[in-house]
């Protein structure tokens, strides 16, 4: 059988980030709950197909938007469908998006207990005057408690995302986020340049942010090597990973692989 990735996106967020052009938008548990019901039907539907049969998934990723606003419950029952109408490998790597204030520990021990194995947390930074700024739900404190948590949890394989070139963004500020990451021990790292893009809260206020230059863009990005290079290797532009922990469902789209996307905002590939 020909291996596959598969993609569930889940578009609710506590709120809209100033950067984000994702398909996302605000919403509430309950709200994000109803859509992983109707969810359902796709994934049924869908695992009749013809092309399906041949496949076997060795990724699956839940991306969002933040799917750790639904309830694990709902995300438990979605998965059991999931891996019930689909063939999959054993050795499964199976991913969840999260923001570090929709999780607490009893979230994450029934996410760990039914199968989730990586972690992908949403930090961006753990400066709170940045993260304001970001219009971001969270505190750099609570970022911190959520990764101890998930590591409480059994999560062995942990990644974590930090934005750079943010406004008001100084060297200083920057080697400070990379100091705590590097304190904190995660498994893998992804650094996303900021992007303005049309529709984002921040392109409608593009002239009065006081954003970094292209040779402070560059000090930022090769702060980030000279810091990150003795713990991790560095495998795709914007990613960072200790030795074998690179996000095997990226590989996949990196690849040319096969993919298969259920959800508002998905693709597929086969």
């Amino acid at each position: 059988m020909n291996e596959a990735g598969l993609y569930i996106h889940i578009p609710y967020c506590q709120a809209k980030c100033g950067y984000c052009s994702f398909n996302s938008r605000p919403g509430q548990r309950q709200t994000a709950d109803n859509y992983l019901d109707i969810l359902k039907y796709q994934v049924e539907q869908y695992s009749h197909q013809p092309e399906i049969k041949g496949l076997c998934f060795d990724t699956i990723f839940f991306g969002g938007g933040t799917p750790t606003l639904a309830s694990p419950q709902k995300l438990a029952e979605l998965l059991s469908l999931i891996r019930a109408h689909f063939a999959c490998s054993d050795d499964l790597e199976i991913s969840i998006e999260a923001n570090p204030n929709t999780l607490s520990p009893g979230d994450l021990g029934l996410l760990r207990q039914v199968g989730f194995n990586r972690l992908s947390l949403g930090v961006q930074s753990f400066d709170d005057t940045i993260l304001k700024r970001l219009n971001r739900t969270h505190t750099g404190k609570q970022a911190r408690q959520a990764f101890y948590w998930a590591r409480e949890a059994g999560f062995d394989n942990i990644s974590c995302d930090l934005i750079y070139g943010l406004p008001e963004q100084t060297i200083a500020r920057w080697q400070n986020d990379l100091q705590t990451i590097l304190d904190l021990d995660p498994d893998h790292l992804s650094l996303y340049e900021l992007s303005i893009e049309p529709g984002t809260a921040f392109h409608a206020e593009a002239e009065s942010l006081v954003l970094p230059d292209d040779d402070l863009l560059a000090d930022l990005e090769d702060l980030s090597k000279t810091l990150l290079s003795p713990t991790y290797d560095q495998y795709e532009i914007s990613n960072f990973c200790k030795k074998g922990r690179q996000c095997n469902h990226n590989l996949t789209y990196w690849r040319n692989g096969n993919y298969l996307g259920f959800g508002a905002g998905a693709v597929s590939c086969i």
